[in-house]
Order: C-alpha cells, then sequence, then structure tokens
C-alpha cells in the first residue's frame, strides 16, 4: 500500500509539475510559485526552490545531465549536478556548460542563486550568463564563473567572503576597482584574466 501512495503522489507531482511548465510560459512571475507549491523539495525551503526554478532553464544547457530536475520524484539530492551533505542539505551546485552544447544561448545569471544559503560550491563556467554579480555569497567556498558574458563591477561586500577558497571569473565583461580583498587569506586559485579590472588584490 505504501508503494501505491508513492507512486500515487509521484503521478500526482507529475501531472502537476507539466501543468506549471505550461504556466511558466504564459506567466513567468508564477511560474515558480507554481511549481514549488505542485512539488515540495525535500531539504529545500521555499527561496531555495524558487532558485532552483530560475536555474531549471539553464540546467537544460548544462554537459551535467538534468532530464531528472522537477517532476520525477527523486529527491534534490539526486538531481543532476547537485552536491549534498550526508545529512541531506544542499552545498554544491555545479552546471558547467559546453561551448558548442545545442541549446547554449545567452541566459542571466538568476538573481535568486544566492538564496541557496546552504550552498558552498557553485559552478556556471561557460554558460553565456550576462547580468551581474551577486551581492549574497557570504558562506561559498568556490565560485566558477569563468567564460560568461558578466558585467559591472564585483560588489564591495565581496571584501567580507571570508571562506573562498577558489575564484574564477576569467574571460567575462567585469570592470572598475577592484574591491578590497583582504578576506580572501584562504584563497587556493584565483583567476580574473579577460576583463578590466584594475587594482591589487592584498591577502589578509
Amino acid at each position: 500500500m505504501h508503494h501505491q501512495l508513492t507512486a500515487l503522489q509521484h503521478t500526482a507531482q507529475g501531472l502537476g509539475t507539466a501543468r506549471c511548465f505550461l504556466e511558466c510560459y504564459a506567466n513567468s512571475h508564477a511560474c515558480a510559485a507554481c511549481l514549488c507549491a505542485a512539488a515540495p523539495l525535500e531539504g529545500v525551503d521555499r527561496d531555495g526552490c524558487t532558485a532552483l526554478v530560475q536555474l531549471h532553464s539553464l540546467a537544460k544547457r548544462s554537459i551535467v545531465p538534468t532530464t531528472n530536475w522537477f517532476g520525477s520524484g527523486l529527491a534534490v539530492c539526486e538531481w543532476g549536478g547537485i552536491e549534498c551533505q550526508p545529512s541531506g542539505v544542499m552545498v554544491g551546485l555545479a552546471l558547467p556548460c559546453s561551448p558548442h552544447h545545442p541549446l547554449r544561448a545567452p541566459g542571466t545569471l538568476p538573481s535568486a542563486v544566492q538564496l541557496l544559503t546552504s550552498l558552498r560550491r557553485l559552478d556556471l563556467e561557460g554558460c553565456s550568463l550576462s547580468g551581474s554579480l551577486p551581492t549574497g555569497f557570504h558562506q561559498l567556498e568556490e565560485i566558477r564563473l569563468g567564460r560568461n558574458r558578466l558585467g559591472g563591477s564585483i560588489p564591495a561586500s565581496w571584501s567580507g567572503l571570508s571562506k573562498l577558497r577558489v575564484l574564477d571569473l576569467a574571460h567575462n565583461s567585469l570592470s572598475g576597482t577592484l574591491p578590497e580583498l583582504g578576506g580572501f587569506a584562504i584563497m587556493e586559485q584565483l583567476d580574473m584574466e579577460g576583463n578590466r579590472l584594475s587594482g591589487t588584490i592584498g591577502r589578509g
């Protein structure tokens, strides 16, 4: 009986998710609310679900298989590109793109990605993403956003990224003066080549 109920729940979620994707084409603002209500994600709050919805279209362009996102009945920790701790907390999101992917097209870095507050590692390299860098990445240890089309400056708030070990922003369209990065005392890998940045990077 338990297996039958589980199968019925997955079927209902799948139908609800399909209906939501139709709604997404008509009203992007209602999209996240619909999907997150139709298929609640275990271990992910509503803000985190909203972020994953925004990342869903990007996931289709990744070299990482992501056909099991939303509506599959799988836990988030079993989705392609998602890394979790044994406790079920999501700590990694790796959806790098290939320059030869047939669905690779310009998109915007989802601002809601900073709502994934448990995230420690983020890899969206080579996905032709435009937009600006989010300000709320304080918990991240690895940021790989190289080979995109990101513009603007590096947020001053990034000077407080004291846990950051890897930062790859190479080959974007970033400009301006580097913020005081003295908090990067444990930095192991840093690549900002191919931007229009000025200033120096200090170590705390």
